[in-house]
């Protein structure tokens, strides 16, 4: 096998996939099956093996895709390359038709035995293309996704308070022992397609399904781009009304019986909003109930504590007057309210109090 030193002496050798302009620089930096090409399979150590193209007239100016390699059809031959938004550009721009059965064979696990540095150099940069895209292109994408979309929006509480969103990078879970994942809608096969997919899944949602533990949870793709699950009923009649459509091409992403979401913030926020509306509705008075035994005992409290301030006050009026009396029938000069009641009594000295005991002994 050929090898080389570094990945610029692949990009002098083969060009730059991020560079590509035309057809040829597609084809250029294609792996061509116009022979047999030998191949690796990374996930065991076996021997190489050949793989032949599966050209057929029917198949000429398509293309497919699968696990982010491209196969296209052309003059013949059968190619594949590293997807990128501007590879799939320049093919439909050239007459290429997509063909969803189309599939590719040269994604992670079977590499070219003869280019492998070149193929995971490229699939490397295929990699910090589609992150960049994927920032640049959202937001239009969203945008366009909105503008097309036939739905409307629904109440910001019911989304807030009823549906779990689903992490951009979907959500780890445990089922029998093994840890699983599960990815929003949108990114959940052909990520070359995300955008695509993005502004034809917007304002659809999973049919309902019996069973497998799913059946009362329903997934959607809402007008923010985001994928929510939810098991209100109120919600799916809200999403209906205003104009959402059930459709297979929405996969019921929530849990199953005996599934278990690993990441406790997730977790705790999956079980505080997919519930039924019955339970919801229970909680919530629950909640309501709890709050208005508390603010009863706090108001019995508060009524307990201005009884005994009532008492004391009473209590250091009268002390004060009985005082101020005997010092006047002595003929001393009686102490002042403060003094009396900080230096005598020993106690903090409010103006309420003051104010009383002055009402009484006309000071």
């Amino acid at each position: 096998m050929e090898s080389f030193k570094n990945n610029d002496e692949i990009k002098a050798l083969y060009g730059d996939l991020a560079s590509v302009k035309t057809l040829n620089d597609v084809i250029n930096l294609s792996i061509a099956f116009d022979k047999p090409i030998k191949v690796r399979d990374m996930h065991y150590e076996n021997p190489e093996k050949e793989l032949l193209g599966d050209y057929s007239p029917d198949k000429e100016k398509k293309f497919g895709q699968y696990g982010g390699v491209a196969t296209f059809y052309y003059n013949g031959i059968e190619y594949q390359i590293h997807v990128t938004d501007k590879v799939e550009e320049i093919l439909i721009s050239n007459g290429f038709v997509f063909d969803s059965s189309i599939a590719s064979t040269l994604h992670n696990r079977f590499v070219p035995a003869d280019y492998e540095e070149f193929w995971k150099h490229q699939a490397f940069e295929a990699e910090c293309i589609w992150a960049k895209e994927r920032l640049d292109n959202r937001e239009s994408a969203i945008e366009t996704a909105i503008a097309n979309a036939t739905c409307t929006p629904i109440s910001d509480e019911l989304i807030l308070n009823r549906c779990f969103k689903v992490p951009k990078e979907g959500y780890e879970y445990i089922e029998n022992n093994q840890r699983k994942i599960r990815k929003p809608v949108k990114d959940e096969m052909n990520e070359s397609l995300t955008n695509r997919k993005i502004t034809t899944l917007v304002g659809k949602m999973s049919k309902h399904v019996n069973g497998g533990g799913y059946s009362a949870q329903r997934t959607f793709v809402y007008l923010d781009g985001n994928t929510y699950v939810t098991e209100s009923d109120e919600v799916i009649s809200e999403l209906q009304k205003h104009g959402f459509v059930e459709s297979d091409d929405v996969q019921n992403l929530g849990l199953g019986w005996h599934e278990k979401i690993i990441d406790p913030y997730y977790a705790n926020r999956y079980a505080k909003v997919v519930m039924s509306d019955e339970k919801y509705n229970s909680s919530k008075q629950e909640a309501k109930d709890q709050n208005e035994r508390k603010i009863e005992f706090l108001e019995q409290k508060n009524q307990s504590l201005k009884s005994s301030y009532e008492q004391i006050t009473v209590a250091i009026v009268s002390a004060y007057i009985k005082y101020y009396k005997e010092s006047k029938n002595k003929g001393e000069e009686p102490m002042t309210p403060e003094v009396y009641v900080t230096d005598v009594l020993g106690l903090e000295l409010s103006e309420e109090i003051v104010d009383e005991i002055k009402n009484h002994v006309n000071l």
